[in-house]
């Protein structure tokens, strides 16, 4: 992944949620950030519709469970009606099936509410870019769900290969990729720089033939071959 750009203007945000305590406390978070700005706000997901056409959104924030239309729901419209906005659902992830149908109804990402708010902001920014955006929690889920209904399917020996041909150096980065971790929290576990894990990270998108983070780890899922989350990694600072 190439290094990126700070945008010319701050990334116009809405967020959706039925809970005016996360509205208040997580938007108030958010505008502080100097490359965001809030924009709208929802507390379901009729209004968010509403908003998307009101303003001009880049990306939503999107919770999963909202009165009068769900997440999903909301997701589907907006993404139809509005396909220039990155939709990322928030979620506390208890309903582990919206995370594969939500990627199937144009969503860019899935983050869970208690991620440290640097790495928040970072996957809004990566999200803006074009990438699909997984938090570490909900790749772990989208690996435990996949693996509990379907074993790893002959469809996917060719990606399996290109890893199982990686150099040597590269598989540590690949395993933590597999757990969305970013660059920057790389580089603090394997003790080296964000260049060289960019670098790695580039080479092994390439080398087995995905397009970003996303599609990489749900290949991986998909091919039985994700990494479970080790307890002895750094874990996110508190915002």
């Amino acid at each position: 992944m190439q290094s990126r750009q700070p945008p010319t203007r701050p990334i116009r945000l809405l967020l959706a949620d039925d809970d005016p305590l996360v509205i208040r406390h997580l938007g108030s978070i958010l505008n502080k950030q100097e490359e965001l700005e809030l924009v709208a706000t929802a507390g379901n997901g009729a209004q968010a519709i509403a908003q998307a056409s009101l303003h001009t959104i880049d990306v939503a924030l999107i919770d999963v469970d909202m009165p009068v239309l769900d997440g999903l729901q909301t997701a589907k419209a907006l993404a139809s009606t509005h396909p220039h906005i990155a939709i990322v659902m928030l979620t506390a992830f208890e309903h582990k099936q919206s995370l594969a149908a939500a990627l199937q109804r144009g969503v860019r990402g899935f983050l869970t509410k208690d991620i440290a708010t640097k790495d928040m902001v970072e996957q809004i920014k990566l999200a803006f870019d074009g990438y699909t955006v997984l938090g570490p929690k909900p790749t772990q889920i989208l690996t435990s769900t996949y693996l509990a209904t379907q074993h790893a399917s002959t469809d996917f020996a060719g990606f399996v290969d290109a890893v199982n041909h990686l150099p040597s150096r590269f598989l540590p980065v690949f395993e933590a990729m597999t757990r969305g971790l970013t660059n920057k929290r790389i580089a603090q576990e394997l003790g080296l720089s964000e260049a060289t894990v960019r670098t790695y990270a580039s080479h092994i998108l390439q080398l087995t033939n995905t397009h970003n983070r996303g599609e990489l780890a749900f290949t991986a899922a998909k091919a039985g071959m994700m990494h479970p989350a080790r307890t002895d990694a750094p874990q996110p600072l508190s915002a």
